[in-house]
């Protein structure tokens, strides 16, 4: 969505899911590197290797100040996290 596009578009959702799941996400080639280093790692399909938040801060913040303003949310700095949708709660 940064892009302005869908990253996965298909006939149907089962093959949504499917390339979602197992697809390289597609990442414009003019983007700077350290952005581009940044939302990889970010998209990791493995979720216990991919980067945590704390390891975005400074990355976002060392190599693209104007990336680190959308970390820099008071709720995130807080530790309550991002929010969720409707019906969840963060855990305590």
């Amino acid at each position: 969505m940064l892009t302005g596009d869908l990253p996965f578009i298909a006939d149907n959702p089962i093959d949504l899911f499917d390339s979602i799941r197992d697809d390289p996400v597609p990442i414009p080639a003019e983007w700077p590197e350290p952005q581009k280093d940044i939302i990889r790692r970010m998209l990791v399909k493995d979720a216990a290797s991919r980067i945590t938040i704390d390891e975005i801060r400074v990355r976002a913040s060392r190599a693209l100040p104007e990336l680190a303003v959308v970390f820099a949310d008071a709720d995130v700095r807080d530790g309550a996290g991002p929010p969720l949708p409707r019906g969840h709660r963060h855990a305590e």
